[in-house]
């Protein structure tokens, strides 16, 4: 039996990614490179994918079974199973044929999440400030509820004009900065989806929205909350007029070093005062939303002392 495990399985360029927007996604491995001869042994692949990951790994390929494919090619290589659905989860992995007809064991199972691929999947609607605050930032805040009921599964999907940071009760969700990428808004505005399942609690909640203007001039926001329960409901929460949400005046942009010190203290936990906070006002935008590219990271902190001059040796 060929040895040469596939590696590194990859969707749309990313290890395990959520919130993918492509109807056909694709798909990349890799195999060490000192274990392939210098012609090449990948003559040939096999992809597989399910629903679910126990299904897999029982050899039951409800979503695509390609197939052997005659083919070198390990990278870019299209999703063709079942037609994919919002928020559905695959499971997939591949394993390669050799120059001797040898086949690999399978890969190690990875997996792609779809975002929200229709415009019916966002239920709410944009929302700002009140008369507009161009060039400043906001402040968002919106209490809920969960149900009495095992959570299974939990996304939060922003789509923001602006940059924002998602806060829920008092955390910071995720590690992303200036989210989401400058675009043109004309034609397409990117949304983050996170991961929240382990974020909630079992009764009262509170989601926490820092906005900044960025490129916008004046930020707006659009929320989607999907919440999952293991007997099958669904319960959404999101951005609209007349449900709760409250707005307030925030900063003109991000930094992890001000965010802290310059909003009201305790807006963003169940047990925070917002008094001083305005109903929020809905915006309509022409923007269309789609899948946000790997994001920015903090690498480094540069102190603001620190400068550096160059001088011509004439």
């Amino acid at each position: 039996m060929n040895s040469h495990i596939p590696e590194n399985l990859r969707c749309e360029y990313e290890k395990n990614p959520l919130g993918v927007q492509k109807s056909q996604p694709l798909l990349s491995w890799q195999v060490r490179e000192e274990a392939a001869p210098e012609s090449g042994w990948q003559q040939a692949y096999q992809i597989v994918a399910s629903s679910k990951e126990s299904l897999l790994l029982e050899g039951i390929y409800d979503r695509w079974d390609s197939g052997i494919v005659k083919s070198r090619r390990s990278y870019a290589i299209p999703y063709q199973g079942t037609a994919l659905k919002s928020s559905e989860r695959i499971y997939w992995m591949v394993r390669i044929q050799d120059q001797s007809g040898e086949f690999s064991p399978f890969s190690k199972a990875a997996w792609f999440e779809m975002g929200l691929l229709n415009d019916r999947d966002w239920k709410g609607n944009w929302m700002s400030f009140l008369g507009g605050l161009i060039g400043n930032g906001l402040l968002m805040r919106y209490s809920f509820s969960c149900q009495q009921k095992r959570i299974v599964r939990a996304r939060a999907y922003v789509c923001c004009l602006g940059y924002h940071e998602l806060h829920l009760n008092g955390s910071r969700i995720g590690d992303h900065l200036l989210d989401p990428a400058p675009t043109d808004c004309a034609k397409t505005v990117l949304y983050t989806t996170y991961d929240v399942t382990e974020n909630l609690l079992p009764e009262d909640n509170v989601i926490g929205l820092v906005l900044g203007a960025g490129w916008a001039g004046q930020p707006k926001v659009l929320v989607q909350l999907n919440i999952e329960y293991e007997d099958g409901s669904r319960q959404e929460e999101f951005t609209d007029w007349g449900i709760g949400w409250c707005v307030a005046k925030g900063l003109s942009c991000i930094t992890a070093s001000t965010t802290e010190k310059t909003t009201m203290p305790g807006w963003k936990k169940t047990a925070g005062t917002h008094l001083l906070m305005s109903p929020g006002s809905c915006r309509s935008t022409n923007g269309r939303t789609a899948g946000s590219w790997p994001p920015w990271w903090k690498t480094q902190a540069v102190s603001r002392q620190a400068h550096c001059f160059l001088r011509s040796e004439s």
